[in-house]
């Protein structure tokens, strides 16, 4: 039997379930993948930070990172990043 593992993120680490990547714009053009730099995700796991840095995002939201960054993770067959929380640049709100 294989024992289900949790992932516990250090300092300042997050990690993000990755979005799919869409691949056209909403007037229909298709955006070639050299185009898409920019790369989203949902949070699901933050660390507790350090003595001298309070994270400041948390479980659930909506974040924006480049391409690039971060440690890819699979975890229940999905992609994951592990990204420090300076690499998101963005926290996508509801309207």
């Amino acid at each position: 039997m294989t024992e289900k593992k949790e992932i516990v993120t250090l300092r300042d680490i997050v990690l993000v379930e990755l979005a799919p990547m869409e691949n056209k714009t909403k007037g229909g053009i298709i955006i070639p993948i050299s185009g898409r730099k920019i790369k989203s995700g949902t949070v699901k796991v933050v660390g507790k930070g350090t003595p001298f840095y309070t994270m400041k995002l948390k479980v659930g939201e909506k974040v924006r990172f480049y391409e690039g960054s971060g440690i890819p993770v699979i975890k229940d067959s999905k992609q994951h990043l592990l990204l420090k929380e300076m690499q998101c640049f963005a926290v996508e709100e509801d309207e």
